[in-house]
């Protein structure tokens, strides 16, 4: 004799996945947003501090293994250059500075002494971008980009 659940069992328990589904999310994503610029349908420009100053406009590229600054910015914020990078790229390769960013800040997430490669961001539609948020940042951290409403939620305490 095989067990067939009744209906309402099913709708209990779809119920209880539901809510707990909720909770989890709810509390796990509970950080302010940070609003982000949609630029051409495709280019999500964020507001970034660098070393306490800013914020400066960069374009976060979940494509891109490394950040990069403009290096007239890394020069007035007084970065250090750490080292020499061989840069790699679909139109060739170069070799650029690595300055060392002791503080970089998006919302209320930071990452202390971040290795950044000093190359110009790009201009989109008008707006000069100071560079590029890449991985090396966004992987330390859990989040949500919400299209709709042009925001990203982090994940707070490392749930």
């Amino acid at each position: 004799m095989c067990f067939q659940p009744s209906s309402s069992i099913l709708v209990r328990v779809a119920g209880l996945i539901a809510a707990c589904l909720l909770v989890c999310t709810s509390a796990s994503f509970s950080g302010t947003p940070v609003r982000f610029n949609l630029v051409a349908g495709h280019w999500i420009v964020v507001p970034v501090i660098i070393n306490g100053s800013g914020p400066y406009d960069l374009v976060l590229d979940t494509g891109s293994a490394l950040s990069f600054i403009d290096p007239s910015l890394i020069t007035r914020l007084g970065g250090k250059e750490a080292r020499r990078y061989q840069l790699l790229t679909a139109t060739g390769s170069m070799v650029v500075p690595c300055f060392r960013i002791e503080n970089f800040r998006l919302g209320s997430q930071h990452v202390e002494y971040l290795d950044v490669l000093a190359h110009g961001g790009p201009e989109i539609q008008g707006i000069q971008v100071k560079g590029i948020l890449g991985q090396d940042f966004l992987t330390k951290f859990n989040f949500i980009l919400d299209y709709q409403s042009q925001t990203i939620t982090f994940e707070e305490n490392e749930e």
